[in-house]
């Protein structure tokens, strides 16, 4: 694989991290409310849900399930039934925020971030088409050690971009930490979380 390549990949993986979407939001989200480790928390699912997508896809399950529509079609409904839980459990808050607010956190751990990776088909589609994309057939490597090779650096291209997502919002906690403007966040990310959610279902 050439350096130009692996350059354009990386960048490539860069940008597409930091774009919006539930992980993102969550670690946020998670960081706003209890600071960077929860953050951190989040981000550590959301790579372990990356670490099993890319091994599916490297040995070749993800593109069983890409061709399964009714299974894809059941993962999509999980998802985004899931994303529509999450919003409304944060829309919950603003009625009794002190209590709640504990009860919410607790929801929104490794586990979250892994789940919501791990059970979005459209990860596991984009994935499928994003990566071979960069596979170089000249190379001496084979094509699992090149999709490896890929894999080890996406994982750090998300991980670079969450940490910063985390940290950026684990900064912003202490001039956003008054009950009223958290009341403000939780509204906003619970009505972002439940029109994902039904964007996805509106979308199936």
């Amino acid at each position: 694989m050439t350096l130009s390549l692996l350059f354009y990949f990386t960048l490539s993986s860069l940008l597409l991290a930091a774009l919006p979407g539930p992980s993102m939001m969550l670690a946020i989200q998670g960081s706003l409310e209890k600071g960077f480790r929860k953050g951190m928390e989040i981000t550590f699912g959301v790579l372990l849900g990356d670490v099993a997508l890319l091994i599916g896809v490297i040995v070749g399950v993800g593109e069983v399930l890409s061709q399964s529509p009714n299974i894809l079609a059941i993962m999509g409904t999980v998802a985004n039934g899931y994303l529509i839980y999450l919003g409304v459990s944060s829309l919950k808050t603003l009625r009794h925020f002190v209590k709640a607010e504990e009860s919410v956190t607790n929801k929104f751990n490794w586990k979250t971030g892994f789940f919501i990776t791990v059970i979005n088909p459209k990860t596991i589609v984009f994935l499928l088409a994003y990566f071979p994309q960069f596979l170089d057939p000249k190379s001496l490597w084979s094509t699992t050690q090149q999709m490896i090779l890929l894999a080890v650096i996406f994982l750090i291209a998300v991980a670079v971009v969450m940490f910063f997502y985390a940290f950026s919002a684990a900064l912003a906690k202490q001039f956003l930490n008054r009950p009223n403007v958290q009341k403000i966040m939780n509204l906003t990310f619970g009505v972002l979380l439940i029109y994902l959610g039904v964007n996805g279902f509106i979308q199936e």
